[in-house]
């Protein structure tokens, strides 16, 4: 009778335990911070000053280690670039290459390819044109921040159309797809994107009318 008393106290310790450890952490003071709940959800927010603030709300899951992913409720429609090539027999020695979006054109946007070796600019719709028998990779270069490279299938292609990924130009991203951050207990590290750079935020107590 003992041996089950002992045995029913030890689990109930041990049950008291694992939910004391399942509780939400906040980190942030300032401006970024981020709130990840035991129920795999989370919130970020970032204070603008006197814009205001910047909410995202989404999942998270589990990784490697200390990291895990953070995906937004709210992804983008077209996550990847694409590309369409054929031969055109009547155009002899130039490439015609065309850059958009499922919304605009890519008007003015600096285009390189083969690695550097010849680099333009696209007109307002979008089209610049090489003199170049070969073409073995692109990249776009937009807004001065948004680059991608894109490699061509068959280098004979002599017409090709870019449909490019969602473009995310939001201060604070608007979309959160697969980002890893790692946490502890004392701190989160984030590894946002190509613009932002990495950093961190220490662990804080919750205000609980600031996150109702």
């Amino acid at each position: 009778m003992k041996v089950k008393l002992l045995l029913v106290f030890i689990c109930t310790i041990a049950i008291s335990c694992s939910v004391k450890k399942e509780v939400s952490r906040f980190y942030g003071k300032d401006y970024t911070q981020i709130l990840l709940k035991p129920d795999k959800t989370f919130e970020y927010r970032t204070y603008l000053g006197v814009g205001g603030e910047v909410k995202r709300i989404g999942g998270w899951s589990e990784h490697k280690g200390d990291t895990i992913f953070l995906n937004t409720y709210n992804q983008p429609k077209n996550k990847a670039t694409t590309y369409k090539g054929i031969i055109n027999p009547d155009l002899k020695n130039k490439v015609i290459i065309s850059i958009r979006d499922f919304e605009l054109k890519l008007g003015l946007s600096t285009v390189e390819i083969n690695d550097g070796e010849m680099i333009k600019s696209a007109d307002e719709n979008g089209t610049v044109e090489f003199a170049v028998d070969q073409i073995y990779n692109i990249t776009y270069y937009y807004l001065g921040a948004i680059n991608e490279k894109i490699k061509i299938s068959n280098p004979k292609f002599n017409e090709i159309d870019i449909l490019i990924r969602d473009l995310d130009l939001e201060i604070v991203p608007n979309y959160f797809t697969d980002m890893p951050i790692v946490v502890t207990n004392r701190k989160v590290v984030f590894y946002p994107n190509d613009i932002e750079k990495r950093f961190e935020r220490k662990r804080a107590s919750i205000k609980r009318k600031q996150w109702n």
